[in-house]
């Protein structure tokens, strides 16, 4: 999402001395190390911090990974989804999203994408990191940032920014005598959300998930561009490929050799080969908007939610029995749908604050009549349905449920933010 920033006049003060002009307002002022020193942190699992920022989840083998946003991954051994133990805390700056393949965990990290030894799910073990994977700029950090006010430059691929505070900032500006001196341009503030599940590697993840694995080949999303690297070796990857996709894309769904990906303006197809290659072959358009997306038999199920750029919230049902030629079945308004899960006939559809709505879909063009049930005291981002067990994330919590009886679900358990 792209604001355009006005700063208020009153905040502003320049003046000019011959070449040189000092400018004072207030504004986002970096907490910045050098590349070296951050890089010679080693994540490590520590004591349990407390759960205050859920993002997406993951599950693989025992273990529940649950991402505090842009800080880091809480364990959980889920042995028993009626009772989850806490193992502790990795602190990943930057980190929004993993992915796991045999016993290798990746969790991307501001530029960097580290590597994790998960022979035991309960004990991950930094082993390394491929560097410059990801384009990092000011959305990169959330912690500290008031979007109410402007960003002091910085060089991002000189410095890493920790974090924001806001303060009062000087500083110099050359060329006083230019009348075309801008205070400030365009910034993207916040960052983009990227939770039906995915099984394309060893674990699985939720239907916001920007990160996968199919077959041999791990996918990351990267603001406009698709990137893929061979997990031949999974502890040394080779160098990412990288795909322009044209569009802001924020979520990544494999599913029978194809990837389906969700952009703020749309659903785009990539088919892929033997060796893991990504060929396009169609594109679903819609008005803009958030846009995860899961697929199930020949439908595609996609969510779009006000907040990237326009005011529309529905469920759009997709045909991709012909992957050439996607097809709109239905459409539906919802409050502010965002995650969502199938298994099945049963769509378990995250709405936000209006709570997790769970719906039969035998037939796509009358979903909304066959609401099977309604958790509308709850506020739901995404879900994972996974062997009739559904482990749901929101702003309250992550809650999980056995729904092997469709007709009364029943709640298993509760992690509740501190």
């Amino acid at each position: 999402m792209k604001k355009r920033f006005v700063l208020p006049l009153f905040l502003l003060l320049i003046w000019g001395c011959r070449n040189e002009t000092i400018r004072i307002y207030k504004g986002n002022s970096p907490v910045t190390i050098s590349y070296e020193e951050w890089r010679s942190i080693k994540p490590k699992l520590i004591d349990s911090v407390a759960l205050e920022n859920p993002g997406k989840i993951y599950v693989y083998e025992n273990a529940l990974y649950i991402n505090e946003r842009g800080k880091g991954i809480h364990v959980y051994d889920n042995s028993n989804p009626s009772s989850p133990i806490d193992k502790g805390f990795i602190e990943i700056h930057c980190n929004f999203d993993v992915a796991i393949k045999g016993n290798t965990l990746y969790a991307g990290s501001y530029s960097d994408l580290l590597i994790f030894d998960v022979s035991d799910p309960l004990e991950p073990l930094y082993t390394g990191r491929e560097t410059n994977v990801f384009n990092v700029d000011y959305t990169s950090v959330s912690e500290g940032f008031d979007e109410n006010y402007p960003v002091k430059y910085v060089k991002m691929s000189e410095e890493v920014v920790l974090r924001w505070e806001v303060k009062t900032i000087e500083e110099k500006v050359e060329d006083s005598n230019s009348n075309n001196f801008s205070i400030i341009e365009e910034f993207n503030f916040g960052y983009a959300e990227t939770s039906v599940a995915y099984y394309g590697g060893t674990g699985t993840g939720g239907s916001m998930a920007s990160f996968t694995i199919m077959n041999n080949t791990l996918y990351v999303l990267d603001q406009t561009n698709l990137k893929y690297t061979s997990l031949a070796d999974e502890r040394n990857l080779p160098e990412f490929e990288e795909i322009w996709l044209f569009r802001d894309a924020e979520t990544l769904f494999p599913y029978e050799n194809n990837l389906f990906i969700g952009t703020t303006t749309g659903m785009l197809i990539y088919g892929v080969s033997n060796n893991g290659t990504p060929t396009y072959v169609s594109s679903f358009d819609h008005w803009t908007g958030c846009d995860p997306v899961v697929v199930s038999d020949s439908m595609a199920y996609v969510t779009l939610s006000s907040g990237c750029g326009l005011q529309r919230n529905e469920l759009h049902v997709i045909d991709v029995s012909n992957l050439s030629n996607p097809e709109l079945v239905a459409m539906y308004d919802f409050e502010h749908p965002l995650g969502l899960g199938v298994d099945d006939t049963t769509l378990f559809l995250c709405d936000d604050y209006a709570g997790l709505k769970v719906f039969d879909i035998t037939s796509p063009d009358s979903i909304k009549n066959n609401m099977i049930h309604h958790y509308s005291d709850i506020n739901a981002y995404d879900v994972i349905p996974l062997n009739d067990l559904l482990i749901m994330v929101g702003t309250d919590g992550v809650y999980q449920y056995d729904y092997s009886n469709q007709a009364a679900m029943v709640q298993l358990s509760q992690i509740k933010l501190e």
